[in-house]
């Protein structure tokens, strides 16, 4: 279902490495570089700014120069965005210039460049603190209260089902309490320099017909044991992910493996505001023996769903 799930074994040390590795600067699903872009502005100024709150849906979030993108703002359209700097821009070939507002989310693990434009300022007193934040007290019932919270914010009408919360919680309890070793992103791609010291554990969808590791075995009998056998639509079926990281955002975590591609709007009478509605969602997390933080999410949809297609 997911729109990186069929490419995950090329880009997923790259988001582990960046968004869910490195939090200061978040590398999203669709980030990207663009040399382009970066060489069709100059800088006129950058200044710092008295701090004021923002949400953003249109647009997309850039580093200082516009080269990276880092992510589109609809897959954010909950977080509050507090300014600290501003910055002005002269577009080369347009012949004018524009402003850009530097945002931090208020945990501080999102950052970026967003053009003024497309920030929507929110009145003092109106509360908007959604953002998913590991808790510090490590209290089950805190987690438990994060991955709903994570899972508002998706959008798209969706909502912790309490079956499916309850079956993550087991399943994620029985992978902590298990003997089994999961590969961090430096076993699986040692031959991939970036992730020579990533110990993040990062293991998606599994399917009967691409079982090569223990751990990949498994999650899959693991998961036939509750009923689910292998990724796919239907009552039988789950798209899933099980994660293991020193830094997590559960927001980002969610949208990272679990965004719809847009292609999919539009089809079997889905939108953007109600993908999710029919799914059934459950996410269970947990702080690790070692420190780390756990996630397993998994996420049931109709079977009509294995009728979208994207281009």
């Amino acid at each position: 279902m997911r729109n990186l799930k069929w490419i995950q074994g090329i880009i997923v040390v790259g988001v582990s490495a960046g968004m869910l590795g490195a939090m200061s600067v978040s590398a999203s699903a669709n980030s990207q570089y663009s040399a382009a872009r970066s060489n069709s502005v100059r800088l006129v100024w950058r200044k710092s700014m008295k701090q004021h709150a923002y949400t953003a849906t249109q647009g997309a979030r850039y580093s200082k120069h516009l080269g990276v993108r880092y992510s589109n703002n609809d897959v954010t359209p909950t977080v509050t965005w507090y300014t600290d700097a501003h910055e002005k821009l002269y577009k080369k070939y347009q012949g004018h210039s524009t402003i850009y507002y530097h945002i931090k989310s208020a945990d501080g693990t999102l950052q970026g460049w967003i053009w003024r434009g497309y920030l929507k300022k929110l009145n003092a007193t109106k509360n908007v603190t959604t953002n998913a934040t590991i808790p510090a007290t490590g209290k089950t019932a805190d987690y438990d209260a994060l991955a709903k919270t994570a899972i508002l914010n998706m959008g798209g009408g969706a909502k912790p089902d309490p079956q499916t919360m309850q079956m993550a919680k087991s399943i994620l309890n029985k992978i902590l309490t298990s003997h089994v070793h999961f590969l961090t992103q430096a076993e699986a791609y040692p031959d991939n320099s970036a992730a020579v010291n990533d110990n993040d554990v990062v293991l998606g969808d599994v399917t009967a017909d691409n079982l090569n590791t223990a751990s990949e075995k498994y999650m899959f009998n693991l998961l036939k044991s509750y009923g689910i056998d292998g990724a796919g639509y239907g009552a039988k079926k789950a798209d899933s992910s099980f994660l293991m990281l020193n830094k997590m955002n559960a927001n980002d975590t969610l949208h990272t493996y679990f965004d719809p591609s847009s292609d999919f709007y539009g089809q079997q009478g889905l939108t953007r505001k109600n993908f999710f509605v029919q799914a059934k969602i459950g996410v269970a997390m947990a702080k690790g023996t070692d420190g780390r933080t756990a996630m397993f999410a998994m996420f049931r949809y109709p079977a009509k769903y294995a009728k979208l297609v994207a281009d």
